[in-house]
C-alpha cells in the first residue's frame, strides 16, 4: 500500500519520474509519498503470483490513477476510479 501526503516537499524516492528512473521498493506499506508528478516504482514478483497494490488518498484533493507494467513496459492492469483510493489486484502472467 502507498499512502500519499500533500505537503510541499518531495518524497525520498525522487527523481523517479519515468520508467527508466523507477525505484526498487520492498513489499509492504510505504507512507509519506508526495503526489506532485508521475512516480515509478518496481517490485520483484514471480510468475503466477497474486499482487495487490493500493494507493490511499482523499479524492477531494486530487485524482490519482495507477498502472502496473511488466518488465518490457506492457500495461498489465489499471486503476482509474474517481473515488478515494485506487486498488489493483492481479495474478502476474
Amino acid at each position: 500500500m502507498m499512502d500519499t501526503d500533500w505537503d510541499d516537499d518531495d518524497d525520498s524516492y525522487e527523481e523517479n519520474d519515468s520508467r527508466s528512473k523507477s525505484v526498487q521498493i520492498d513489499r509492504g506499506t510505504i507512507s509519506g509519498l508526495q503526489a506532485r508528478d508521475q512516480d515509478w516504482f518496481k517490485v520483484s514478483v514471480s510468475p503466477n503470483e497474486r499482487v495487490v497494490v493500493k494507493i490511499a488518498f482523499p479524492h477531494s484533493v486530487g485524482d490519482l490513477d495507477m498502472k502496473i507494467y511488466n518488465s518490457r513496459g506492457k500495461v498489465l492492469a489499471k486503476g482509474t476510479s474517481v473515488s478515494d483510493d485506487e486498488t489493483i489486484e492481479l495474478t502476474v502472467p
